[in-house]
């Protein structure tokens, strides 16, 4: 870990609750430590972690898959190195315009394959043709997706009375959109713990009038597209996990 004006490490934060700016190279702030704490709550709630990468490029993968593709003003901005582990530049609908598409395969893995089987005499005939890789579609719908996963759980281990559904559907939409306000690609929009300590479902509990507020924060959401609020207090520190 490190002090917020003391910017010390590239490698930082556990993979699963590492956060966009990290993997590509940018500059971070203490809102890295927000993104984390909205997949750790997705996760309390699930009991699987929301991100689960068996590596960086995979990683990259399921938050794409469950978020929609990385503005691309930040890879734009983002280290060449980074994005082209992640991303592929193509050109764009506009003459001298171009855009960025999420790769299918990992070129690090690509590069390690070819050398393994030019440098063997039996690998062909010891290989097994693998099966195709399923594509991974970024989301259109962030929230939509988000949702579903996060609210996937509840249906399985618990039935609501009549009475309650409602309820407990308004506290679900609050959640998500919670969860979805941290996870915010930019930085710079991602909530700050000051909004979040102010967010309807964190008061819900206190106010019964939060239900008007909650209307208007679903209201902004359905609007933003994938941004959200700022930073946060403290950077997440390292791990193991690479």
């Amino acid at each position: 870990s490190c002090k917020s004006n003391k910017r010390m490490y590239s490698y930082i934060q556990s993979r699963f609750y590492r956060s966009p700016e990290v993997m590509l190279g940018l500059p971070y702030t203490v809102a890295i430590d927000m993104w984390s704490l909205g997949c750790i709550l997705a996760e309390m709630h699930t009991g699987e972690p929301l991100f689960s990468g068996s590596d960086q490029f995979d990683q990259m993968q399921k938050i794409v898959k469950l978020l929609g593709m990385v503005p691309g003003d930040l890879l734009d901005k983002s280290s060449d190195q980074s994005r082209s582990t992640f991303f592929r530049k193509v050109n764009g609908p506009k003459p001298g315009t171009h855009t960025w598409i999420l790769r299918q395969e990992n070129p690090s893995s690509s590069q390690k394959q070819q050398k393994q089987s030019s440098s063997s005499s039996t690998a062909a005939s010891s290989t097994k043709e693998k099966e195709p890789k399923e594509e991974v579609i970024p989301s259109t719908d962030p929230i939509a997706t988000l949702s579903e996963v996060i609210c996937a759980e509840t249906s399985k281990r618990k039935k609501h009375p009549p009475s309650e559904a409602e309820t407990t559907a308004r506290n679900y939409e609050m959640f998500v959109d919670l969860i979805y306000r941290m996870l915010s690609y930019d930085a710079k929009q991602r909530i700050t713990p000051e909004a979040a300590l102010r967010h309807p479902f964190i008061l819900s509990g206190e106010s019964p009038s939060i239900q008007t507020t909650s209307s208007s924060y679903a209201q902004s959401s359905s609007n933003r597209g994938q941004s959200s609020p700022s930073s946060g207090q403290r950077r997440s520190g390292s791990s193991k996990r690479s």
